[in-house]
């Protein structure tokens, strides 16, 4: 069992913006077009004023002598969830293993900036993502060898939030998987990369929106360390029922999609379908009609031709039900049932390994 950092309370402090530190470096930036757009510019509904305008250099709370990552909320009133679910976990007193799995915060405070007040997190620095370790392997997916260790550590983390914390993470996806490091000279590395050849960026009025540095595998590199599951701004506290539409679509269970209300074994279910988009070289649902664009219909099809027919009892629970199956469960034929199945789909496997991969994927699926 890993020591865990414990915060006791305090109360949120706000703070005027801070000067810029002098970052002494041996080139000039590379400023991009400002027609073009880059980063969060180019997310659903971004809108610039909600963004505090950071710039390199600036210190925020400046007591830190290690190198920790901070991360700067939007200004909007449902943008502090994270927050309050990462205070209510570290309140917990329980030595599950778990709890190690999971990324905590070092510290939360907010600062004011021109449009409003925005919460900052503070965490250990990690790695990179799975969702970019993945993309920087030859072959795009995870091995065994990678599948199971990960496997072990995710579930040990769903167990201890599910079962001692009571919270549902809703969100559980690559990038929110995180890789930490046993070596931490990495981050020297990359504070020296960034004095030598600073960041390409955007600079519109007073903000400047910089150009992430693409993740580089190092070859025979042996730093790494565990996986934690990050990104609490989705969760939900208590072990009831909830509602409302939550997970991304490909990764959303049938009685969310259903508008059912649901439980924490949505998590269950989100982690099966990661764990096989992340083994294939192929995601287990398309979920896309005839326009390339999400159906509801065309994903409950695609469920129904991997994990066969949907017991009637779970239909009942749901008048949005009646849109695809009748009264007695019978598909209506909204959209074709296409003609697939689990084991037609695995394709690395074979034998006993594909037998006992298919049971278990159909034990966190049905």
């Amino acid at each position: 069992m890993q020591k865990f950092l414990r915060l006791g309370r305090r109360a949120l402090s706000t703070r005027p913006p801070s000067p810029l530190r002098a970052i002494r470096n041996k080139s000039s930036a590379t400023t991009l077009d400002p027609a073009v757009k880059i980063e969060e510019e180019r997310m659903p509904g971004y809108e610039k004023h909600l963004f505090y305008p950071v710039h390199i250099g600036e210190v925020f709370k400046g007591r830190q002598h290690r190198y920790t990552a901070l991360k700067v909320y939007i200004c909007h009133s449902g943008s502090k969830q994270e927050g309050r679910v990462l205070q209510h976990l570290q309140s917990s007193k329980t030595q599950h293993p778990g709890k190690g799995k999971v990324r905590m915060m070092l510290d939360i405070f907010e600062i004011d900036g021109p449009d409003g007040s925005h919460q900052c997190l503070v965490n250990e620095p990690l790695v990179t993502s799975i969702l970019h370790f993945q993309a920087v392997l030859p072959d795009k997916s995870l091995g065994e060898d990678m599948l199971k260790p990960l496997l072990q550590e995710l579930l040990v983390a769903l167990d201890y939030l599910n079962s001692e914390a009571q919270v549902v993470h809703t969100d559980i996806q690559a990038k929110n998987i995180m890789i930490g490091t046993m070596d931490p000279s990495i981050f020297s590395e990359w504070e020296s990369q960034e004095t030598e050849n600073l960041s390409p960026r955007k600079v519109t009025g007073d903000y400047t929106i910089y150009q992430s540095r693409p993740f580089k595998l190092k070859k025979g590199w042996r730093g790494w360390g565990l996986s934690l599951l990050c990104d609490f701004g989705a969760a939900r506290i208590g072990s009831g029922e909830h509602e409302g539409l939550i997970q991304p679509s490909l990764y959303r269970a049938p009685e969310v999609v259903l508008g059912m209300k649901w439980t924490l074994k949505v998590d269950i279910w989100n982690l099966g379908v990661l764990i096989w988009d992340l083994f294939e070289d192929h995601h287990m649902f398309d979920g896309r009609g005839p326009d390339k664009k999400h159906s509801d219909a065309q994903l409950l099809a695609e469920m129904v031709a991997l994990l066969g027919e949907t017991p009637i009892e779970f239909l009942h629970r749901s008048q949005e039900s009646l849109k695809y199956w009748d009264d007695s469960g019978t598909w209506k034929g909204v959209v074709e049932i296409p003609e697939d199945s689990l084991e037609d789909s695995e394709v690395y496997m074979e034998g006993k390994n594909k037998e006992l991969f298919i049971q278990f994927m159909r034990k966190m699926l049905t």
